[in-house]
């Protein structure tokens, strides 16, 4: 039987065949979009032509068709759970659903035409789930509301309207007068329930929806996983979902960017890297080769603010159940009993390993990787037994950044001291003796390690920056600095500084501080890469939490310090494309 709404045009000959263009034409894109758990449509204004050894066949939809899938197999009368179908027209203008990606059971090249495709959910997200946040502030609360309940298709909204106090919504309708929140899951509508799970943290015009995917089983069509001819990633589609809005699938997806997304974590390497339903996930593995994995075969990693939004409407401050390395791809749940799915479908993204991202960060390194050495650029302390000005002392800017102070009451304004060809400020303030008193240790083998301070702010030695970046002057830390002489700066006539010492003049010099450089062997024989410190610029964001980071994981879950040649046992991949 034909389907309802489409026209055929046949070419009797197959010279005809080049005048026939062209090959798909749709007035909407995509033109094959999801309608419900179990049915697509095909849009109206659709035309597809089919060649075949006889000639050419031009099928034109005057109307939306939408059709059971079940009704469409080739093989089978039901979906299995985590699988890639694809959509064939076949001669006489049928619909054909198949497992197979060449043609349908029964037909061949010359009798059928892939026109689409879609994936099925995994496993069934009956449980309770959170809710997708709208905001009317920045901040993420994608945790503070659950629903549970028979949701089904509809879509449900709550909106924070008064303290403790909301109102709610079915299917765009109108808003119901105000509810008193209870602390527990209440009844809204239908058989539907929401839990408010903090009292506060709320703010008035907060908008709050039910997960779009609430209700569906393993087996149904996953909605933004269908793709067609005319809406597609650049790679193949196969166990990808779009990351954004699809224009008249149901149910209508929130907004979020024009991006392909792998549906699972990465299983495979090479030419076998995939998105697959229970595949073994692959980790262990160094961003490079992730990174080269995808390349093959057509994907990228995703860039960090991509993660955020397929990772939307995912588990937050929770990690996967059992809190031990999930050893196979899709279908978990949380610590909470939560499906860990995105409102795009996109499985495990937080709290089941991290991901590595394509964003690199800089990891300063301080200690052991700075190289520090004499900067040559000294300054003379004067021994004398009655120092003149005031005592030096050490404060921290509210930066953090380490100054030299001093009450200069003749000056009474700041002064940069020469230390060779560059200087060093001492600030002036009356208040100078509320910091950290300095002193010098004139024995003192290196230079740049004479001066001491006692640092109960840090416990860590001080580098005040002199005006080339490049030269500090160091202040060692030591309990014991109270021990040396105080360390003074006259600024009468001398303008100098003065400690009471062993009968002669000191020096102390600038420290040159520089993280070291070197190479690091990125593997495989392809090369190195020269970095500053042991990881230096070689650190690549990892995104969502791993399976023992509980209430850190979540969309915008970070991890900027790990070095893109480690192979760690909790980090994996997921690969992007851009549409075609």
């Amino acid at each position: 039987m034909k389907n309802s709404g489409m026209i055929e045009r046949a070419a009797a000959s197959q010279t005809l065949i080049s005048n026939i263009s062209p090959h798909l034409d749709a007035l909407c894109t995509p033109f094959l979009v999801a309608a419900s758990p179990t049915q697509l449509t095909i849009c109206k204004g659709t035309s597809i032509k089919l060649l075949t050894n006889s000639g050419a066949q031009v099928y034109f939809w005057n109307n939306d068709y939408t059709f059971t899938v079940t009704g469409t197999l080739d093989t089978g009368t039901s979906l299995q759970a985590g699988q890639n179908y694809y959509i064939y027209l076949v001669t006489g203008g049928l619909i054909k659903t198949s497992l197979n990606s060449t043609w349908p059971n029964g037909y061949d090249a010359n009798t059928s035409r892939k026109i689409g495709g879609f994936h099925t959910l995994c496993s069934d997200i009956t449980q309770t789930v959170s809710g997708v946040y709208v905001p009317a502030s920045t901040a993420n609360k994608n945790d503070l509301v659950y629903w549970s309940g028979t949701l089904g298709l509809n879509t449900y909204a709550v909106k924070i309207t008064a303290t403790n106090k909301f109102s709610w919504s079915r299917n765009g309708g109108a808003w119901s007068p105000d509810v008193t929140m209870t602390g527990g899951f209440q009844t809204i509508t239908d058989n539907v329930q929401i839990k408010f799970t903090y009292g506060t943290g709320y703010t008035i015009g907060d908008v709050f929806y039910n997960h779009p995917l609430t209700g569906y089983t393993a087996g149904s069509i996953l909605p933004n996983s269908v793709w067609c001819l005319n809406f597609r990633p650049r790679c193949s589609p196969e166990g990808m979902a779009y990351c954004g809005q699809i224009p008249n699938s149901v149910p209508l997806a929130p907004e979020g960017c024009s991006l392909w997304s792998d549906i699972y974590m990465q299983s495979g390497t090479g030419t076998g890297t995939g998105s697959v339903y229970g595949g073994t996930i692959i980790y262990t593995r160094s961003w490079d080769r992730h990174n080269e994995d995808m390349a093959v075969v057509g994907k990228r990693l995703l860039w960090d603010n991509e993660f955020s939004v397929i990772a939307s409407g995912s588990n937050t401050k929770t990690n996967i159940s059992g809190s031990a390395a999930p050893p196979t791809t899709g279908g978990h749940v949380d610590t909470a009993g939560t499906r860990m799915i995105s409102v795009y479908g996109i499985e495990d993204c937080c709290g089941a390993m991290f991901q590595w991202l394509n964003d690199s960060n800089f990891r300063y390194d301080v200690g052991s990787s700075a190289g520090q050495a004499a900067a040559s650029q000294t300054a003379t302390v004067w021994h004398t037994a009655s120092p003149g000005g005031h005592q030096v002392y050490l404060k921290y800017n509210i930066d953090g950044q380490p100054y030299l102070c001093s009450n200069l009451a003749t000056l009474q304004t700041e002064k940069w001291v020469a230390f060779g060809s560059y200087a060093i400020q001492i600030k002036y303030d009356t208040n100078a003796s509320s910091g950290l008193a300095v002193y010098i240790n004139k024995a003192a083998t290196n230079a740049y390690e004479r001066l001491l301070v006692d640092n109960t702010v840090t416990g860590k030695d001080a580098f005040c920056i002199s005006s080339l970046p490049d030269y500090s002057l160091k202040i060692v830390h030591s309990t014991g600095a109270s021990g040396y002489s105080a360390l003074y700066f006259n600024d009468g006539t001398d303008m100098r500084f003065e400690a009471t010492m062993d009968g002669t003049n000191g020096t102390v010099d600038l420290c040159a501080t520089a993280l070291s450089c070197g190479y690091q062997d990125l593997g495989d024989n392809l090369g190195s890469m020269y970095r500053q410190s042991s990881y230096g610029q070689g650190t690549k964001l990892l995104a969502g939490g791993s399976w023992g980071f509980g209430a850190t994981c979540g969309p915008r879950c970070r991890r900027a310090d790990i070095f893109r040649w480690i192979a760690g046992s909790d980090i994996g991949g997921r690969g992007c494309a851009e549409p075609r």
